[in-house]
């Protein structure tokens, strides 16, 4: 009898404790929060998944956050890639970072190689957070398709994730530069309102 229910108990717990699905969060998901960061320096990686469908995405993301008029220092991929020439020695890139994992939902900090490439990254720039748009996809609509964006908000002192989440764009004809525009515009106000 013992036996049976000690069986019982540990089927609920490995029930209740089952590995969580990694199929990426819908639009409208978030996870954690954004913090004040007037004042701050934020790096904004460039998409790292999926960008190459959409290459005029990365641009719209920078003029969508120029625009914001914060007090924020944003620091796009130009900026970043200046400041890896300036400094040849550090072995650093911003793009194709092995970003996947952070699609899972239990990954509350960056793991390396991703966080050691932040983090020098954010010494060279005075950096205390990094955007990282993680994944652009492109999603059928009733209307049209949309772009839906997962982006994390790190800490680049301790890799912790600040805040996660997905915005989606308006709906709009395939190949249509509103596509990349609206979901640019849709993470600014997420982000930076």
């Amino acid at each position: 009898m013992r036996r049976a229910f000690w069986i019982v108990g540990l089927a609920w717990v490995l029930v209740g404790c089952g590995a969580r699905s990694a199929v990426p969060p819908e639009p409208g998901y978030e996870r954690g929060g954004i913090p004040d960061l007037a004042g701050a320096r934020v790096m904004v990686l460039p998409v790292q998944l999926g960008g190459g469908a959409f290459p005029e995405l990365d641009t719209e993301i920078a003029y969508a956050f120029d625009r914001t008029g914060d007090q924020t220092t944003w620091l796009f991929a130009e900026e970043l890639d200046q400041a890896i020439s300036r400094n040849p020695g550090f072995d650093l890139a911003v793009r194709n970072l092995p970003v996947r994992a952070l699609l899972a939902p239990e990954v509350e900090r960056l793991g390396d190689p991703v966080f050691a490439q932040v983090y020098r990254l954010a010494a060279l720039t005075s950096s205390g957070y990094a955007l990282l748009p993680i994944e652009a996809r492109e999603t059928a609509g009733s209307a049209g398709v949309f772009i839906e964006l997962t982006a994390t908000l790190v800490d680049t002192r301790s890799g912790f994730i600040l805040w996660l989440g997905v915005v989606r764009g308006a709906e709009a004809p395939e190949g249509d530069v509103l596509l990349a525009a609206t979901v640019a515009e849709a993470l600014a106000l997420e982000v930076a309102p």
